[in-house]
């Protein structure tokens, strides 16, 4: 706070076994107490179960995002094999599996493919949808693949789906822009 005093602390003693709970827990706890009070609909678009139960295949998907991040030839083997394992140990991981298709998309942009295509992009964000229709990350991806292939009509839809799922997420709006 402005005055250099804790606005809030508390400890939590207990035997770890729900790591999205305890999140959920602490995200609560803070707000309630530093009386945040959140324009607009991004907390209300919180996930209200986590993505996965098996938080090893978190752990990998979260892993392979921040490899995914930088963008660099030599990491693109080692993210395909993280997000394999994360849908081996979840196969119903829906954003792992629109993470996947953001790899093989970016694999494509980036002019280091090698065995990626714009159909295995494809496949794995429609296969995101069909084990939850409400993944912005496929939406997303979707529209880029259709952007690729000169699909404008279809791309824009699937702009302003992934932004209608989430319109919060900045990296929808400006694939969109």
């Amino acid at each position: 706070g402005r005055t250099g005093y804790h606005l809030w602390s508390e400890s939590y003693e207990r035997k770890f076994e729900d790591l999205f709970k305890l999140q959920d827990e602490l995200a609560g706890a803070i707000v309630r107490a530093l009386d945040v009070a959140a324009p607009g609909p991004a907390m209300t678009q919180l996930p209200q179960q986590p993505p996965s139960a098996d938080v090893e295949a978190y752990h990998l998907y979260l892993q392979a995002g921040a490899l995914l991040s930088r963008q660099n030839r030599d990491d693109f083997p080692r993210i395909h094999a993280m997000l394999e394992e994360t849908v081996r140990r979840d196969p119903r991981f829906a954003r792992a599996f629109a993470r996947m298709g953001i790899c093989h998309f970016a694999s494509v942009l980036l002019g280091f493919s090698g065995t990626a295509s714009l159909a295995d992009a494809e496949r794995n964000a429609m296969h995101a949808l069909s084990l939850d229709p409400g993944t912005w990350e496929a939406k997303a991806i979707l529209a880029q693949v259709n952007a690729q292939r000169g699909n404008w009509l279809d791309a824009g839809q699937y702009f302003e789906a992934a932004i209608a799922a989430n319109s919060s997420e900045a990296e929808a709006y400006s694939g969109y822009g």
